[in-house]
């Protein structure tokens, strides 16, 4: 780094340190807010993603047991179905 000519002059007789300063600045104030973004952005898309497997893992629950009460019932239509034939014959 160049100091200025005069302590008492500060940055004014060099404004390209200056500028490189604000540079950097604004390239680093840009970054996290960016990345910030993203990160909010990729965590949004993960809890969307595990709701929808939740939701999805009941819908797998109610399917079986809907499943189960049909063949429970399919059962008991079938048992009596064989009971009225038996009494018939």
């Amino acid at each position: 780094m160049i100091a200025p000519l005069h302590f008492s002059l500060g940055s004014t007789v060099r404004p390209s340190l200056k500028k490189k300063e604000t540079k950097t600045n604004k390239q680093t104030k840009k970054t996290p807010t960016n990345l910030d973004k993203k990160l909010d952005e990729w965590l949004t898309r993960i809890m969307n993603a595990e709701n929808s497997l939740k939701d999805l893992m009941q819908l797998k629950t109610m399917t079986r047991e809907l499943h189960d009460e049909f063949t429970n019932l399919s059962n008991r239509f079938d048992h009596r179905a064989s009971e009225k034939i038996a009494n018939e014959c």
